[in-house]
């Protein structure tokens, strides 16, 4: 049984609950596109991520300060709110729920080979969204991190990005996994 403890909270799951990407009928479960590949991940309702985006700015990071995971009781005793802004429910790709991963926001775009930087920056500002960071290892393709909401949000934007075939090969959202050393 989950205990929606905010309205925050009831917003979140109910934006999960109605986004427009493949709903499964697998009890918590979601599919999309990712990097061109169908993957399924379960939503964990019982845990929330707040991310401190502000010393950060949406770059993708791996320091401990820059998420933390509630339980929703622990929410709930400590009487922290929810912004959807800078929050995400969490994810697991095995039903288990092990290991767990969020949405801290920004969409990896792997722009098809031949695209000028000029497209990109106008295909950026049209589409309202920055351009943050540039993977230059990518030698055949211009590879960005995009900057989008945090949460759900995310999947839906990669999902938009992904059927400009025009200009975008694949698109993948910028996870954060909890990972854990054996």
């Amino acid at each position: 049984m989950i205990k929606l403890i905010t309205i925050t909270t009831i917003t979140t799951l109910a934006l999960f609950l109605s986004i427009n990407l493949y709903a499964t009928s697998e009890s918590k479960s979601i599919l999309w596109n990712d990097a061109g590949v169908m993957k399924r991940f379960y939503l964990l309702p019982e845990y929330m991520a707040i991310f401190n985006l502000n010393n950060h700015q949406g770059k993708n990071i791996n320091t401990t300060p820059f998420i933390t995971i509630y339980s929703t009781s622990e929410l709930k005793t400590k009487n922290i709110k929810l912004d959807p802004k800078s929050s995400s429910p969490l994810f697991s790709d095995t039903s288990d729920g092990k290991p767990k991963y969020a949405l801290p926001g920004g969409v990896i775009v792997f722009f098809k080979s031949g695209v000028s930087d000029t497209a990109i920056t106008s295909w950026a500002a049209q589409e309202g969204v920055q351009l943050l960071q540039r993977f230059p290892h990518h030698l055949q393709q211009k590879v960005w991190l995009i900057s989008t909401p945090p949460g759900i949000e995310s999947l839906k934007y990669a999902d938009k990005f992904l059927s400009q075939k025009d200009l975008i090969d694949k698109t993948t959202p910028n996870w954060w996994y909890h990972a854990v050393a054996k």
